[in-house]
């Protein structure tokens, strides 16, 4: 945990901080919410599948998104201290659900949203709700070029599914 935490300090977070660190161990609600020790937290600048939202892959078969967004980041926390600071999001600490925002490292893993980003499981949350960091942009933009995770074939943007819209990202 001590490395986590010192990485997740030491990290290059490029956004508003706080020195709110809330630690301890955690389990996974959906592709981008834990609770740690207790307390709701929400990825701060990314956004993964609704638990119920599907995909389709390179040829179209359906698979379910959420679910494998869920398992995914249920792998980086599983049995791990984990270490999350608090990022304002536009002036807020928690979004409408009173998660709080955060960045949040394992002793594997030092930004669990990036590393979700990166495997294509999350993606940029550009809904106006969180800021974006700038190497999420990179890794973003090679989990796409790659076709990893919700990028090996057309899918909703979360924020558009959970607004019921259903507007498919073209690849």
């Amino acid at each position: 945990m001590t490395g986590a935490l010192a990485a997740l300090i030491s990290s290059g977070v490029q956004a508003q901080q706080t020195d709110r660190i809330i630690s301890g161990y955690g389990y996974t609600v959906d592709g981008d919410s834990l609770v740690v020790a207790g307390q709701p937290v929400r990825l701060a600048g990314i956004s993964a599948p609704a638990l119920e939202q599907k995909g389709e892959d390179r040829i179209k078969r359906g698979y379910p998104a959420g679910l494998f967004a869920r398992d995914v980041l249920a792998s980086f926390v599983a049995d791990q201290a984990l270490g999350c600071r608090v990022v304002p999001q536009n002036g807020k600490e928690a979004d409408g659900l009173d998660r709080l925002y955060a960045v949040c490292a394992t002793a594997q893993v030092t930004d669990i949203g990036g590393e979700m980003i990166r495997r294509g499981w999350a993606i940029i949350d550009r809904s106006g709700e969180t800021q974006v960091y700038g190497n999420y942009v990179k890794n973003e933009a090679e989990a796409k070029a790659a076709g990893r995770g919700v990028w090996q074939g057309p899918f909703t943007e979360p924020w558009l599914y959970k607004s019921g819209e259903t507007k498919q990202s073209s690849n």
